[in-house]
Order: C-alpha cells, then sequence, then structure tokens
C-alpha cells in the first residue's frame, strides 16, 4: 500500500519547511553573537572617542593658556584678566572632562 503521491508531496514539503527553520534557529545564536560583538566594538570605539577629545579639549586649552602667557598686555587694563581668562578655560576643560567620565560610566561604557 503506498503513500498517494500528493501527499508525499506535501510531506516532503514539510519535512523542508521544517529543516529550514531547524537552520534559521540554529543560526540565531551566532548572529545575536556577532551583533552583540558589533555593538562592542562600537562602545569602545565611541568611548575612545570620547577620551580623545576630553583629551583635545585640555590640550586646546593648554595652547591657549600658554599663549595668553606670553601675552604683554597693553598698559591700560584688560576688560578681562588673565587670570579670569585662566580660570574659564580651567572649568572649560573641567567640565569636558567631567562629561567625558559620566559618558564612559553611563551604563553602555559600564564593565559588567
Amino acid at each position: 500500500q503506498s503513500i498517494p503521491g500528493n501527499v508525499q508531496m506535501k510531506v516532503d514539503k514539510t519535512v523542508r519547511s521544517v529543516e529550514q527553520t531547524i537552520e534559521t534557529l540554529q543560526a540565531i545564536p551566532g548572529n545575536i553573537q556577532k551583533n552583540v560583538d558589533a555593538t562592542k566594538a562600537t562602545v569602545e570605539q565611541t568611548k575612545n572617542s570620547v577620551i580623545n577629545t576630553a583629551k583635545a579639549v585640555e590640550e586646546t586649552a593648554n595652547k591657549i593658556k600658554n599663549m595668553a602667557k606670553g601675552v604683554n598686555p597693553p598698559k591700560k587694563e584688560l576688560p578681562v584678566s588673565l587670570e579670569d581668562v585662566d580660570a574659564r578655560l580651567d572649568n572649560e576643560v573641567n567640565d569636558a572632562l567631567e562629561l567625558a567620565k559620566k559618558a564612559i560610566n553611563s551604563s553602555p561604557f559600564k564593565k559588567k
């Protein structure tokens, strides 16, 4: 007693469909891991960018400070003292570094 052809075709098609579903499901963990790895790499790059930006801000501020030290102020009073400029630059650098630290310590950067 043989199985009619159309029933056999449906069985074969169902078996192929189940096999494809199994293959798809088996591939998911690898794909998730690839996404996790890519995200980690992006986070690391972003973290490094934040750090490098903070360093660049600090270097620029220091260059400006050093340039300001070399300036001979005119005899009349400046509207802003060099000390005020120096203090403001320090504040700007500290603010930038604090922002960088907060960014680095925010959830995506935290080491689990």
